[in-house]
This record gives structure tokens, C-alpha cells and sequence, in this order.
């Protein structure tokens, strides 16, 4: 008996259980998971990250749904709570945390990526608790099968020459060496936010891709990576090492003779490895645009784009040498958004007379989950399809598929109407993407330490929420 018991808990520490809805006041929706929490409760989700600045206590989950319905009607959208957790202690106290999280894209991470089974908890295996997010504020599932997210490990691949960015001389690494595209001595590599900054005001937050700074990989790695936003490329077997061109000499690590030689070599235009010395500049970031696709939207390993440099939007180019450069050809990411699938082809075919400028970027041992008969496997993401399925079935970017293979053949008739209704066969989608006009505007930016960055956030964020009134 014991050993069923100990085997029933592991298994629920692994999957989630089947999501549920339920019906708020004023015709609102939320998605729930129940006998789940976060996995983060000591950090990110305390009592100081509530939209009231607070725990809320003595109210059951209904009494809290209600709670926070109201509180949205007295609010903008930007200041609404969308998604928190409750928790019903087995002395029959209650605990809500409402958490205030920047609206749409504007958020840093994904907490839906932070759900886990409450027996991952000792201290509240026993405890009746709830996660619960607002539907449509809330997209789910978040992201398809086949979604490039943040902290992947892949390959920077270089679409018509067939060939991968390398670590060619990373046996003699000092704080330089050079990056060429060769079917030898691969790199791989990991992609991070890039330069930018992140609020103007104290009260009205800016979209995520304005930070200037370091983010935590931990937050980051429940992101996908989106058309229009700026990101940097690392080498995840030379930790701290980034592709850069045109640096200040003030940031090379180590301004030895051998450096200097290795610059002088190749030229400030050429792209290569660097050991940055504090936090990278604009020269480190760049931006993908897509053949098709409209900005903002995910960039998956089915994808084929081409590369801007954020200060000086110069498309990236590999060029007979296999080295990744600065080409002459400036294009902006605002009118190229703007342009139909045609005359973006037509863009590159008459200003990029030399040189391979079409990438794409290759998995590297990464699974995505897919429901089957009742349970979730896996398979390797460069299997499934560019509609972001496998045989036909939906894949995530989840282990535990969200709950949603348990039951599949008992859905509610409720759960047919939702704007995001939880999939059971997979719809392939024959619409073609439209491209829209981009909001953002490229300007180089200065950087700041880490510290400062991440210490600046936090106290901004924590201001905001602690001075919102609450009931």
C-alpha cells in the first residue's frame, strides 16, 4: 500500500492535472488548475507582487474571483490582475495572491510555465489550492510545439550555404576569436534578450522589448522568441562569449596584442565570438524578419528570416569567406513589416547582389509534448511540422502537455466556445499571415550593469503594485 502511495505521489509531482473553467461575474472566464501552485511562491509570487500589495485572506476561491473582478472594473487594462493562485489551508484558513503582471507582451515571463502539482510542496500537499488565469488575457496553450524560446540550445544556421556558425579557434581563446559558418567545429549556441529599455514612467508600464539590461534565463526561458524583438546570440560552450561587431575597444576583456591582431585581421564589420566586459551594447543585438510572417509573432524552427543589426539595421550577411558581416544594405524594420510577402522578396533580390543572408536556426536536442491516446509523449522538435504539430496531434513546449490528455473524451460543452478552447485534434491553419506595420522604432542604446538593471525593475515593480488601491 505504501508503494502505491509513493508511486501515485511521483507521478503527481510530474503531471498536472486537467485544466476546468470557470464562469466569473460580468461574463468573464478563467482557466483553472486545481491541486496546482507556482513553483516560485518565495520569489516571484509573494504577498508584494499582489495587485493589492498584499495577501487577500478570508475569502474562498469564489469570494477572490469576484474580488478581483471588481478590482478590474475600477482599473485600466494595464493595472488589471489576470492570473493568481489560492490556496485553503487544512485549518481552513484562505490565501489569494492576485499577481499583477504586465499586460499582453509586455510581460518578462510566462507564469503559466511556473504551474506545478501542490505535491511538489510538502508543506501544502494537503492543502486545497487553485491557479487561475483570465481567458483571452491570457493566451493558452502559450506557445506551439515548435516555438524557438529563449535559453534553447540550437544552432545558428545559415539557410543557403547549409552550414552552422563554428567556434573556430575556441582552443586558443582569450577574449576574441573568430566566427565563420563550416560544416566543422559547430557551435552551439543560445539566444537572450537584447538591448533596450523597459519602462518610461512609474505608472504606465512599456513593452518588454525596451529594457536596457541583463534578464534572469530563468524567466526568460518561458518566452518565445518574436518577429520585431531585438535578441543576442551566446555560445553556450564558451559561457559569456557573444557575437558582436564594431565594440568599443573599452569592452574587450583583454586588450592584449593578440586581440588587436586578430581585429586588425578581419575588420570591425565582421561578426565574431567576444568575452564582453560588463553588459553588451546595441552592436550585440539583432532582429529577425520573416518571409511571411507579421511582427511580433513567434519565430519556430520551421522558420527561414533574415538578420538586422539593431544600431545600424544593416542586414546580416554570410560572405564568401563563411564570416557573418555587416552589409551595405539598411533596411528598416518598420517599412519592412509594411511590405507584402512579394515586395519583400523583391527587397532583397535587387539590394543584395553577393552574400547568403537567409538564416534559420536548428534544434538541439529540445522536445516538445504531444498527447496520445490519453498520455503525453515527446518527440524531438525537428519533427514536428511548420503548423506546429506531430501525426497530426497538437505539440507543446511543456513536459506535462498542460493536463489537457487526461479525459480527452470527456470535454464540457462549455469549453467549445472559448476564444482558446483546449485543443483535442489538431486544426491546421490554411490563413496566411498578413503582415502588420511594426511599432517599434530602432535607436541604439547605451548599457547598464546587471545589478542596476534588475535592481531598477524590481523597485519600480514592487512601487506600482504596493501604491494601487485596493477594496
Amino acid at each position: 500500500m505504501s508503494s502505491d502511495n509513493n508511486t501515485e505521489t511521483q507521478r503527481s509531482t510530474i503531471h498536472l492535472p486537467r485544466p476546468s473553467y470557470y464562469d466569473g461575474p460580468k461574463n468573464t472566464r478563467w482557466i483553472v488548475w486545481k491541486d496546482c501552485i507556482l513553483s516560485d511562491l518565495q520569489a516571484l509570487y509573494t504577498c508584494n507582487m499582489s495587485v493589492a500589495g498584499v495577501c487577500l485572506t478570508d475569502l474562498t476561491f469564489e469570494q477572490s474571483i469576484e474580488w478581483i473582478t471588481k478590482f478590474n472594473d475600477s482599473h485600466e487594462y494595464e493595472n488589471r490582475c489576470v492570473f493568481g493562485y489560492h490556496i485553503k489551508t487544512e485549518d481552513d484558513k484562505n490565501i489569494t495572491v492576485p499577481i499583477y503582471l504586465f499586460p499582453g507582451n509586455n510581460r518578462l515571463y510566462n507564469p503559466l510555465y511556473d504551474i506545478a502539482s501542490k505535491h511538489t510542496s510538502k508543506r501544502l500537499s494537503n492543502c486545497e489550492t487553485e491557479v487561475f488565469a483570465l481567458i483571452p488575457d491570457v493566451e493558452f496553450p502559450p506557445l506551439p510545439g515548435n516555438t524557438v524560446m529563449y535559453q534553447d540550445t540550437l544552432f545558428f544556421h545559415c539557410v543557403e550555404t547549409d552550414l552552422n556558425i563554428s567556434n573556430e579557434g575556441g582552443e586558443t581563446v582569450s577574449s576574441v576569436y573568430s566566427s565563420t559558418f563550416s560544416p566543422s567545429l559547430t557551435a552551439l549556441c543560445k539566444i537572450t534578450l537584447g538591448t533596450h529599455y523597459f519602462m518610461n514612467s512609474m505608472n504606465v508600464p512599456t513593452p518588454w522589448w525596451h529594457i536596457t539590461g541583463d534578464i534572469s534565463s530563468e524567466p526568460l526561458s518561458s518566452l518565445g522568441l518574436r518577429y520585431g524583438r531585438p535578441f543576442i546570440i551566446q555560445n553556450a560552450q564558451w559561457p559569456n562569449f557573444l557575437l558582436a561587431s564594431d565594440l568599443p575597444r573599452a569592452l574587450y576583456n583583454n586588450q592584449s596584442k593578440k586581440v588587436d591582431k586578430e581585429l586588425s585581421m578581419q575588420g570591425i564589420s565582421i561578426w565574431k565570438w567576444f568575452l564582453i566586459k560588463g553588459m553588451p551594447t546595441g552592436q550585440t543585438s539583432m532582429l529577425a524578419l520573416p518571409l511571411t510572417k507579421g511582427d511580433g509573432e513567434v519565430i519556430t524552427y520551421n522558420d527561414q528570416f533574415y538578420l538586422v543589426k539593431v544600431t545600424t539595421v544593416q542586414l546580416l550577411i554570410v560572405d564568401e569567406y563563411g564570416h557573418l558581416t555587416d552589409s551595405s544594405v539598411v533596411i528598416s524594420p518598420i517599412d519592412w513589416f509594411a511590405l507584402s510577402i512579394k515586395e519583400r522578396a523583391q527587397l532583397i533580390k535587387s539590394n543584395l547582389p553577393t552574400g547568403s543572408a537567409l538564416f534559420s536556426f536548428k534544434p538541439a536536442n529540445i522536445q516538445s509534448s504531444y498527447c496520445e491516446n490519453g498520455v503525453c509523449k515527446f518527440v524531438d522538435v525537428s519533427k514536428v511540422d511548420e503548423y506546429g504539430t506531430y501525426k497530426g496531434l497538437i505539440t507543446y513546449r511543456a513536459p506535462h502537455c498542460w493536463g489537457l490528455c487526461e479525459s480527452e473524451e470527456k470535454l464540457r460543452v462549455e469549453e467549445s466556445d472559448m476564444k482558446v478552447p483546449l485543443p483535442t485534434k489538431s486544426k491546421v491553419s490554411t490563413k496566411k499571415s498578413v503582415p502588420k506595420k511594426s511599432p517599434l522604432n530602432i535607436t541604439a542604446v547605451a548599457s547598464v550593469s546587471v545589478a542596476a538593471a534588475i535592481g531598477i525593475a524590481l523597485v519600480i515593480y514592487i512601487t506600482v503594485v504596493r501604491f494601487r488601491r485596493h477594496f
